[in-house]
């Protein structure tokens, strides 16, 4: 059976001046929003990844660490010249660049394990997440990885009544939606656009759900109902899935009308 190009185990790393590594320029993947972050990790970690470039030294993997090392000004960076042929170089870099989107974080896990960072010495602004993200996972408030930035989960705790009902402030923070408000205000761009971006900056308020759960537990009952029509509470599990605030695998679906058949015939 004929080896597939490039499957071997073995990878020669080479030492390059970074002039020589030639950037893509019809990359599909936007990573400035990254560099700051890799550079970060560049200078906390070192090299523990080569570039990957094909035989004419044209970048394939990497492009977010290139940017990162030329704005450290590193004179040298470590390189892999991949043997492929153009096509498998240009699938490669496409099939490398979507395999990143198709991974999620176990929310509960990252938590416990940037917790026992918060211990050490170590400057968690090495991870890569920002002030509001870090703010959220402390809190419970769950949010999504670097890859998807424009969409939210959260986690919402079982509620369970702890104690006095907290000031409305302790709620939830804004921070980050009046920062990224203020921004699209000042930016000149036509109100319309304005009016959107605006919309969208609001999807950045961080919910903190166990003070919420004891707020609502002392609140009256029309606000009740409309905390439980935002899903800041949900108290009716038929009415949350009839609503689309949950959903359920395929699996977990059949299973639950199953049960909601059998509870209907009783």
């Amino acid at each position: 059976m004929a080896k597939r190009q490039g499957s071997t185990l073995m990878m020669h790393v080479e030492t390059w001046p970074i002039a020589r590594v030639l950037p893509y320029e019809k990359n599909p993947r936007r990573n400035d929003s990254g560099v700051d972050a890799v550079a970060r990790s560049l200078t906390e970690f070192g090299w523990r990844q080569p570039l990957v470039v094909d035989r004419e030294g044209v970048l394939i993997v990497g492009h977010t660490r290139l940017k990162a090392a030329i704005k450290l000004g590193m004179a040298e960076v470590p390189v892999h010249v991949a043997d492929l042929t153009p096509e498998r170089a240009k699938a490669y870099r496409i099939a490398d660049n979507q395999s990143a989107t198709l991974s999620e974080w176990d929310m509960p896990l990252l938590a416990e394990e940037i917790a026992d960072l918060r211990l050490t010495d170590l400057d968690i602004k090495v991870l890569g997440f920002d002030e509001d993200e870090l703010a959220g996972l402390s809190s419970g408030v769950v949010g999504d990885s670097e890859a998807n930035p424009y969409t939210q989960k959260v986690s919402v705790p079982p509620y369970e009544v702890r104690g006095d009902r907290p000031e409305l402030s302790q709620l939830y923070d804004v921070g980050k939606t009046e920062r990224l408000i203020a921004a699209i205000k000042s930016s000149g761009i036509p109100n319309d656009q304005q009016q959107f971006l605006i919309a969208a900056a609001y999807r950045h308020t961080v919910f903190n759900y166990e003070q919420i759960a004891d707020w609502y537990a002392h609140a009256d009952a029309d606000t009740q109902e409309l905390m439980e029509q935002s899903a800041l509470v949900i108290i009716d599990f038929d009415r949350a899935i009839q609503d689309g605030f949950v959903r359920l695998n395929e699996t977990m679906a059949d299973l639950y009308e199953e049960n909601r058949s059998k509870s209907d015939a009783n």
